[in-house]
């Protein structure tokens, strides 16, 4: 105990060529750890000498025998001898003597076991003599056995006398030939009585039959040999094989046994069978021909030599051909009578299923996500597919697009990978159903009991699952699924009742947009009224907000967030067309005055500029309803107005534009992650699963998954569509503020105009002062359209025109719809504006003023639909042209007389128009032009009175009163 090392005695039988064997004994030196185990052997020779420190008496014994006697003759047999079993003895009394590993316990002397010799027949019929009860033999004079399990050895008292007993266990084995031979010369030599049994004697019986080829998929684990010489060990792979036999009435044959006679053992009956190379061959030869060949070693590969028959793909052992052998292959082997059989962890055995597939939803209260499982029942057993098609959505072999599944033929079947389990062959067109319904499972994951995790207000539709093989039994989300049923394109929206104070006639489609907004709310959720423009996104709108109002629904301010230039627009809607909306605009200087009297009213007007600055007061408040309007203004969700718009709180969200995407899909994912945060997943998710494939690949399918996906939410009516609704001329007055530069521009002009006006006409009367009349206020037109038309120079250093930038946000709309436009002004200085901001904006237009030498091109250009905007001015287009292609008129600046603006409307209204027609005059409020409006609805004729000198009745004649209006201050009564 003084010293650590010890020496160990591992023993283990070694055969000989003749006789039992001998045991052979290897002494070794370890280091006796803490654990009691030892440690690897030490690299030192072992002697007497070299263990002296550690080694006792017996020990030297023993290494002075072995070196004298270790190596004697085979028949001496080694430790057989009478002094080998004292020594024997000696090595258990060490109790450092162990069988075949120092990690063995150490071997022990037992006590002495009686047994007798008997016959034990092989499944080939030949039998040999062995020791009942006994595994292993110790050849020693006197036999002894070793129990392993145990670790005990001792003698073995087998009924005869020792040399007989060593003869018996030496005797070899007897074919089913010899047995009757033998069994009468141990009943002639009366050895019966003596100990020795007889063998028994076998019926023979031969077979000769066409077998019936058997192949058994499985694996097979191979080593890779190290590079280098520096490297660890051999490294494993496991890979397919097959295993080729040939099935002979219940006896398998190895294809490459050589045997023509083969002898099997039944009962007492031998039976022999005539193999049939012939077939071995041919199944051999079959094999080759679906690409298996033998599985051999090299340098680097090492064969286990129980795989040494064994079968391989050679050329395409991959899981995409060792799946289609499984479903293909396979198949057209057995119906030809081959017998296929799968090991249980063979990773490609198809899966016995029934058709009957089932669904779970698990919802949880209060929180915005639910679990989802899809199955099937295996074997009766229900099977969680979600797993399986995560992992193989993710891996996205070049067959798993969904493009490519919709491709397949109906009875195309798909595998599905379920680990070790095995794969499940299912048809695509049913997989391809479900991926369309789940296509964003390529990022998501599945919570700790295997359900996908689906986040937002029902992303996905479980009746549409069941729509390619058959129905799903659903259990659980009873809710969810009442939902997903209310979203199906075919069920019916319910009709509400129109607003009785609202002082407006809705026409059918915005009867129906009104039900479709109300039907979301109802639902608790959001979407986008994506209506043409001029359609009455508005009025809709202002129809929901007065119905929730005569409801008792609208107990918080609904906010509108909409570009500057519809601030009046909108003001001017709601006045016109509710009753009893309280509305406020919060715009200028003094709208921080309001903010605390956010809650007192019904609706509230901002702007996108403004949304930023006044977040702090603005998220404070909780809303009815969010409305952006223009909502492609938050198309990148990174600027500050769209993040602010994300920060406000509102039971419902609403989306009002006529480009929902203008430049890519980036800008609809920016939109839904405002109104349905998770509808369409993040960003990255959105353009790895829709947009790269969708923009970049053209895949229809992914494609039609979004549309799919956003319809609900959506609502999308072209003037093509709803035309049977619209009457042949629609009018759109759409007013802009002049703000700014602009505005002081305006206002120091009219100041100066209204001045030399009242002393021209004090001097010469209002008849002769026409001319002076007429220079002012065609000025004062020219500052609203924009300020560069005007010819002085300080009006040169004003670049504000908030008429031509409401302009170029309408043009870039309407040309998305597919409209053709006609955009008229009085100036063709205005048009050359005009063309260069469409230049800026790529729009391909043409251009007609007086200086225009060839009428004809443009004129056919736009015709023909070889651009989509022609720009004309009164002077050449008014009268005369043909312009049925156009369905959009833009008055830019309003005509003094109505008839001309009449006549310039009628180039598209006109005999061969077969398409309602949208007219939009751009009127600068608070302006000149907006009083003109105002005073041609009370007086026709005006404009005639104002350009012609003929005379009249009176009643149509410029009065001073006229004139002050014309020229009263920016923004007054008029």
């Amino acid at each position: 105990t003084e010293v650590p090392e010890r020496l160990l005695y591992i023993a283990h039988l070694q055969p000989m060529k003749r006789g039992l064997g001998r045991i052979a004994i290897k002494p070794i030196v370890c280091r006796r750890l803490r654990s009691g185990a030892y440690s690897s052997p030490l690299r030192i020779p072992v002697s007497v000498e070299s263990t002296a420190r550690f080694s006792t008496a017996v020990d030297k014994k023993i290494l002075r025998w072995l070196r004298v006697f270790g190596d004697l003759d085979e028949e001496s047999g080694g430790l057989g001898s009478g002094d080998g079993l004292g020594i024997w003895q000696e090595l258990l009394a060490t109790q450092r003597c162990h069988w075949e590993s120092k990690t063995a316990p150490a071997l022990t002397l037992g006590p002495a076991r009686d047994s007798h010799f008997a016959w034990v027949s092989a499944d080939n019929g030949a039998q040999e003599l062995q020791a009942v009860g006994v595994t292993t033999i110790l050849p020693f004079p006197t036999l002894w056995y070793l129990d392993t399990q145990t670790q005990t050895c001792g003698p073995l008292k087998l009924g005869v006398p020792d040399k007989v007993a060593r003869a018996l266990t030496m005797a070899p084995s007897l074919t089913p030939a010899q047995a009757a031979w033998v069994a009468q010369t141990i009943r002639s030599e009366d050895l019966i009585g003596k100990g020795v049994p007889t063998p028994l004697v076998l019926q023979k019986e031969v077979y000769q039959y066409k077998p019936t080829p058997h192949l058994h998929l499985t694996t097979a684990k191979l080593s890779v040999r190290p590079r280098y010489r520096y490297q660890a060990g051999a490294s494993h792979y496991t890979t397919s094989i097959a295993q080729l036999s040939l099935d002979y009435g219940g006896t398998e044959i190895v294809w490459s046994d050589p045997r023509t006679v083969v002898r099997v053992m039944e009962n007492q009956t031998v039976r022999e069978i005539i193999t049939d190379k012939k077939e071995a061959f041919d199944a051999l030869l079959r094999l080759q021909k679906l690409g298996f060949g033998p599985l051999v070693g090299d340098d680097a590969v090492v064969v286990p030599k129980e795989n040494e028959q064994d079968l391989v793909l050679w050329d395409n052992n991959t899981p995409e051909r060792l799946v289609d052998l499984s479903l293909r292959d396979v198949p057209v082997l057995e119906k030809d009578g081959w017998r296929v059989t799968y090991a249980d962890d063979y990773p490609y055995r198809p899966l016995p299923y029934q058709d009957a597939w089932y669904g779970e939803i698990r919802e949880h209260p209060g929180q915005d996500w639910f679990g989802l499982e899809l199955g099937i029942l295996v074997n009766g057993e229900p099977m969680n597919l979600l797993p399986a098609l995560l992992r193989m959505v993710r891996d996205c072999p070049e067959g798993m697009t969904l493009s490519a599944l919709q491709q397949y033929p109906p009875t195309h079947l798909l595998a599905v990978p379920f680990e070790k389990n095995g794969i499940l062959a299912l048809p695509a067109a049913r997989i391809a159903t479900i991926l369309s319904a789940f296509v964003d499972l390529y990022d998501r994951d599945l919570d700790s009991s295997g359900a996908l995790r689906l986040s937002g207000p029902a992303p996905f539709i479980p009746e549409r699952l069941g729509e390619s093989g058959g129905p799903i039994q659903w259990h659980g989300g009873e809710k969810l699924r009442a939902l997903s049923q209310a979203l199906r394109p075919e069920t019916a929206i319910p009709e509400i009742e129109t607003p009785k104070d609202l002082l407006a006639t809705l026409r059918p489609y915005q009867k129906a947009g009104l039900h479709w907004l109300a039907w979301l709310a109802g639902y608790d959720l959001n979407g986008v009224l994506a209506d043409d423009m001029g359609l009455g996104k508005t009025l809709q709108t202002l129809a929901l907000f007065q119905h929730d109002k005569e409801g008792g629904r609208l107990d918080r301010p609904c906010l509108i967030v909409a570009p500057t230039s519809l601030m009046d627009n909108w003001y001017r809607e709601a006045a016109r067309f509710t009753t009893n909306l309280r509305v406020l605009v919060l715009q200028g200087a003094t709208r921080k005055k309001r903010f605390a009297d956010l809650a007192a009213y019904d609706v509230i007007l901002t702007t996108y500029p403004l949304l930023a600055r006044d977040q702090e007061w603005l998220c404070a408040q909780d809303y009815h309803y969010l409305v952006l309007d223009e909502a492609h203004n938050i198309k990148n969700p990174r600027t500050e107005a769209a993040q602010v718009a994300r920060k406000l709180s509102s039971r419902h969200k609403l989306a009002l534009t006529g480009t929902p995407m203008e430049n890519h899909l980036g800008e609809l994912w920016a939109l839904f992650d405002f109104l349905m945060p998770g509808l369409l997943g993040d960003e990255r998710q959105f353009t790895r699963i829709f947009r790269t494939p969708i923009e970049k690949q053209g895949d229809t399918a992914r494609r039609e998954a979004l549309r799919q996906r956003i319809a609900p939410f959506l609502l999308r009516r072209t003037k093509e569509v709803v035309a049977r609704d619209l009457p042949p001329k629609t009018e759109i007055i759409r007013t802009v503020t002049l703000a700014g530069s602009q505005r002081d521009l305006y206002e120091t002009l009219r100041l100066a105009m209204h001045d030399k006006i009242r002393a021209a006409i004090a001097e010469k009367g209002l008849a002769r002062s026409q001319i002076v009349i007429l220079d002012a206020l065609l000025k004062l037109r020219q500052v609203c359209c924009d300020p560069r038309l005007v010819k002085l120079g300080a009006a040169r250093k004003v670049t504000q025109s908030a008429k031509l930038h409401l302009l170029r946000d309408m043009l870039p709309a309407l040309v998305e719809e597919g409209r053709r436009i006609l955009v008229f002004s009085q100036f063709t200085s205005m048009l050359a504006l005009i063309a260069d901001e469409l230049v800026a904006l790529k729009i391909p237009y043409v251009k007609l003023t007086g200086s225009t030498q060839d009428r004809r091109t443009p004129i056919d250009s736009f015709q023909e639909g070889r651009v989509p905007v022609f720009l004309v001015s009164l002077k050449a287009g008014g009268t005369g042209l043909n312009l049925t292609a156009a369905d959009t008129v833009i008055h830019y600046d309003p005509w003094w007389n109505p008839s001309v603006e009449q006549q310039a409307t009628d180039r598209a209204h006109r005999l061969g128009q077969l398409k309602p027609v949208f007219v939009y005059k751009l009127i600068a409020e608070g302006t000149v032009e907006e009083r003109i409006l105002a005073l041609q609805a009370r007086k026709l004729a005006l404009t005639s009175s104002l350009l012609a000198h003929a005379a009249d009745d009176g009643q149509t004649a410029l009065k001073p009163e006229d004139l002050e209006n014309l020229f009263a201050p920016f923004g007054s009564p008029h």
